[in-house]
């Protein structure tokens, strides 16, 4: 669910590491029109980036969520929200054998 704008400014940055090179990155700000007042916008994104312990691993996604949010009047509040996400990584070795046949090889070469 992506987060809606508030009235106010504000907002958190984290920006976290670890081994196998984990790199995670976060922001979350909201900013509103210090004259107009009635428009909010607010914008969540993040990246995260890993290495594996294995040779070749790695895992990098980012995604943003950028929202806005229109006050017409006390009765009436328009909001407009979109999510956007990259995925890119390597997956788990799987060696698939059909158990009613033999083996059609000797070694995995």
């Amino acid at each position: 669910m992506t987060k809606k704008p508030y009235q106010g400014t504000g907002g958190a940055i984290a920006l976290t590491g670890g081994s196998y090179g984990f790199t995670q990155f976060n922001a979350d700000v909201n900013v509103t029109d210090k004259d107009f007042k009635k428009l909010s916008l607010r914008l969540n994104t993040g990246y995260q980036g890993e290495d594996s312990f294995q040779d070749a691993g790695f895992k990098k996604s980012v995604f943003i969520a950028p929202s806005i949010s229109y006050k017409a009047n006390n009765n009436l509040t328009v909001n407009f929200a979109y999510e956007a996400s990259s995925n890119e990584q390597t997956n788990q070795p799987f060696l698939f054998l059909n158990r009613s046949a033999p083996l059609a090889f000797n070694t995995l070469d």
